[in-house]
């Protein structure tokens, strides 16, 4: 069989430190290196990433925007296989087999558009980022994607599982940390930035593209955060985003229903209780990192806040959210 392409587009700013261990995880596959194209999307770093990338046989592009949504956005169009590949720098491929495991479920269903991987952190990881990865998402965004419906369909299959998404309005989520992906089927939908992976698979499935594939063995580790300073500093980027560059946030409450769960779900985030009561809930793997829990919920609640409070979008929402909770509209 055919070995297809697989371009990897990484974003990067400032990397110098982390993306080495991204580079030597992707060259150190055992595909054929004739079938691997690495694209590094700089924002304009400063520091040695790109001496450092440069090193290796990868292709540079400039992003002027300074955004990573737009620098995949960039690589996607630039890319010149078949399939791409939406890695950060903070990003590590685990196993040297990866890519042949990722590729598998496309060569053998022509339908499927897209596949996952599971994101983890390694046990050694700092506790605050081995809590991120168990999380899977900072805690707003947990609360959010934790109300997505699940796949319609799931097939297991040998070595992954298919998955066919339903027609609802939430889709199951994929997009960056090594998901790979058809480039023409992006291409199709419009290849614009998006803020958050269930954007982009929002927009694929509204496109009629609702085969996805997931491979548990293709283990991506997740080296988000180093130390909480690091989280907190996370969590005002996506804030700084969100004040300069409009989208539609199609999980904002415009229903009453809605809109009280999402004032209980801030309330809830305040209590210090309730998180630590859900950390010990959720926490069953015996990981202390869930402690984290109560606090990432509040801090979260504070800058988020904030810059929700302090954005004129922000204010717009909150007054069709206080609207929808007095008239209960649908």
């Amino acid at each position: 069989m055919k070995l297809p392409l697989v371009s990897f587009i990484l974003p990067t700013y400032n990397a110098e430190g982390i993306i080495e261990k991204c580079l030597e995880s992707i060259f150190s596959q055992d595909y054929p290196e004739d079938k691997i194209e690495v694209l590094i999307v700089d924002d304009g770093s400063t520091d040695g990433s790109l001496e450092l990338c440069s090193r290796y046989p990868v292709r540079i592009l400039h992003n002027p925007s300074g955004i990573a949504e737009i620098g995949w956005a960039m690589g996607v169009e630039a890319a010149r296989d078949e399939f791409v590949v939406l890695l950060s720098a903070d990003n590590e491929l685990v196993s040297k087999d990866w890519i042949s495991k990722m590729v598998k479920p496309v060569l053998e269903d022509g339908e499927v558009v897209g596949v996952r991987p599971p994101v983890l952190a390694p046990r050694d990881d700092p506790a605050i980022n081995r809590y991120m990865a168990l999380l899977q998402n900072p805690p707003l965004e947990f609360y959010l994607l934790w109300r997505l419906r699940p796949p319609e369909e799931v097939i297991a299959k040998d070595g992954y599982y298919i998955e066919i998404l339903g027609q609802a309005p939430y889709r199951t989520v994929i997009g960056g940390n090594g998901s790979l992906l058809r480039k023409d089927a992006v291409l199709k939908v419009g290849n614009v930035p998006v803020r958050h992976e269930s954007d982009l698979v929002y927009r694929l499935a509204e496109g009629g593209f609702t085969k996805y594939a997931y491979v548990p063995e293709a283990v991506v580790y997740h080296h988000y955060v180093r130390n909480y300073f690091d989280y907190i500093k996370k969590l005002r980027v996506k804030v700084k985003y969100f004040r300069k560059h409009s989208r539609e946030y199609p999980w904002l409450p415009n229903r009453r229903r809605e809109s009280l769960r999402m004032l209980a779900w801030v309330l809830f985030c305040c209590t210090f209780i309730g998180p630590f009561i859900h950390a010990f809930y959720i926490g069953k793997k015996g990981d202390p990192a869930w402690l984290y829990h109560p606090f990432a919920c509040f801090t979260e609640v504070v800058v988020y806040g904030v810059g929700f409070l302090t954005a004129k979008r922000g204010l717009d929402s909150l007054l069709g959210m206080v609207i929808a909770m007095v008239k209960g509209s649908k």
